[in-house]
């Protein structure tokens, strides 16, 4: 049980998270009947690009293992290859670089 809480409320968890959260958001999105674009619009560009760069500032901010900004575009790829269109691996790239936008977030504007 104190591995479990440790695991809970370990600085990772907060990644973990915000993936699922995301991906689940998404799925329950689509089966409440929210049309593509809408969710292309609002889920995979505005809330998901948000995710991503907070990610990449969290890994930063917790000095986390670097890899760690490949985990939210891999859980985001395995859910396309699952249930959305191929078009959608494009936003799984595009995640990973706002990821590291967020990781070098101080660097990026001086």
């Amino acid at each position: 049980m104190q591995t479990m809480k440790h695991i809970l409320q370990s600085k990772t968890a907060v990644i973990v998270y915000l993936s699922l959260f995301s991906v689940l958001f998404a799925l329950v999105m689509g089966l409440f009947g929210l049309k593509v674009p809408l969710r292309v619009g609002w889920i995979f560009i505005a809330l998901n690009f948000l995710i991503s760069y907070f990610i990449g500032y969290w890994v930063k901010k917790q000095r986390l293992n670097i890899f760690w900004l490949l985990f939210w575009p891999v859980v985001f790829s395995v859910t396309v290859l699952i249930r959305y269109a191929d078009y959608n691996y494009f936003f799984g790239l595009i995640y990973l670089v706002l990821s590291v936008l967020g990781y070098n977030h101080h660097n990026n504007y001086r």
